[in-house]
């Protein structure tokens, strides 16, 4: 019987192709070598754009029924206390769940924005999450949408913070490492023993994978 690439258990799995599994999310995955990490880096931008899309799309309903309680509260003047007081409280966790979720949509934003500029600068998935986290202090969120500043405060752009970033942590950019001191190296690129974020553990390759999880490390939003 052919060799799935996925699946969901290994329940079934013969006894003498269980040991070419590994875990792989939920389920378990063939441990083929040659697959290319920024596949799954891609995929995972496009899960991320996606739902990001969806946040939208509730930002909007939200805005919507805010805007028909606000109608409704107009109608209904005159009614009894305890109706307009429901409705208040109604209209209150409304803008609280619409307030929180613009506050994700821009933080999600943003993550996505440094993801995309640190992600070309190495194929080690700790050395884009380092690089990810100080790009995010020169991104911010605005009304007009994404700006990048530099540290005067000067407009950037994408290819601007990318250099900033090359030259500011020349160790961690492919190319670029030292070694020993603690620089980057490796399959696995030093991810071990530690946490990180659900896209820098995709873009690793099925051993770094494996020795991630074998060491005990811990996976973040």
């Amino acid at each position: 019987m052919a060799l799935k690439f996925e699946v969901p258990t290994l329940d079934g799995v013969d006894e003498a192709h269980k040991g070419l599994y590994e875990k792989h999310g939920e389920g378990f995955r063939l441990a083929v070598e040659g697959l290319d990490p920024k596949d799954e880096l891609k995929e995972a931008l496009r899960k991320e754009r996606e739902e990001n899309a969806a946040s939208k799309k509730r930002a909007a309903d939200l805005e919507a029924e805010k805007n028909q309680a606000e109608q409704d509260r107009q109608k209904e003047k005159g009614e009894f206390k305890s109706l307009w007081e429901k409705e208040q409280e109604q209209r209150t966790l409304t803008a609280k769940e619409l307030a929180d979720l613009k506050d994700k949509i821009a933080m999600k934003e943003r993550e996505s924005t440094a993801l995309k500029v640190a992600s070309p600068l190495s194929k080690f998935a700790d050395n884009v999450e380092l690089l990810q986290e100080q790009a995010l202090k020169f991104i911010t969120h605005t009304p007009e949408g994404i700006k990048i500043n530099g540290p005067d405060g000067s407009a950037w752009d994408e290819k601007k913070l990318a250099e900033y970033l090359t030259t500011k942590y020349p160790r961690n950019v492919d190319g670029n490492q030292a070694s020993g001191g603690g620089a980057s190296g490796g399959s696995n690129g030093g991810a071990a023993g530690k946490t990180m974020k659900r896209a820098a553990f995709e873009a690793l390759d099925p051993s770094g994978k494996m020795e991630f999880s074998k060491a005990g490390g811990q996976l973040t939003e």
